[in-house]
């Protein structure tokens, strides 16, 4: 069985995880690949969903989002009802401060990640709103100190 990306797509790929701005003839000189091969390759990565969007990583703290929490949630699957959780997980979404919303299995039953400007804003969040959506048993929050993130390669 072929091998969905080769050595190629991986060297573009990587660029681009480094920074999705470049451009292709900067993606062709880093690399070393023609630049219609660069522009083909990235148009293949694209129509397979390999490639699925291009983002931006902010400055949190400078946005006014300084402050993150790890929010571990028990549900109480009885009061949930038909769809419960597929509504459940859209509420919490809509939640400015929600940046991911994860189900999972073990102990508990989601994993929230939450971003929000002081531990004031966290509060109101965990109490008033967590805690008051239908189906919520718990919730423990976890504050986040400091954060480093790494550059994957494949």
């Amino acid at each position: 069985m072929a091998e969905i990306i080769d050595d190629i797509d991986r060297k573009i790929i990587n660029t681009l995880l480094e920074n999705s701005k470049l451009s292709t003839q900067k993606i062709s000189k880093k690399t070393g690949i023609p630049i219609t091969t660069v522009h083909h390759r990235i148009k293949k990565l694209e129509a397979n969903k390999i490639i699925s969007s291009y983002t931006i990583r902010l400055n949190n703290k400078s946005v006014g989002h300084g402050l993150k929490a790890f929010i571990s949630v028990k549900v109480d699957h009885q009061h949930l009802g038909p769809g419960g959780h597929e509504k459940l997980l859209e509420q919490i979404l809509k939640n400015p401060a929600v940046e991911r919303v994860n189900l999972i299995a073990g102990d508990i039953d989601l994993f929230i990640e939450a971003r929000v400007k002081d531990i004031e804003e966290m509060n109101q969040f965990s109490i008033k709103f967590l805690r008051g959506l239908s189906g919520i048993a718990s919730s423990s929050t976890t504050v986040v100190f400091e954060e480093r993130e790494k550059t994957i390669t494949i």
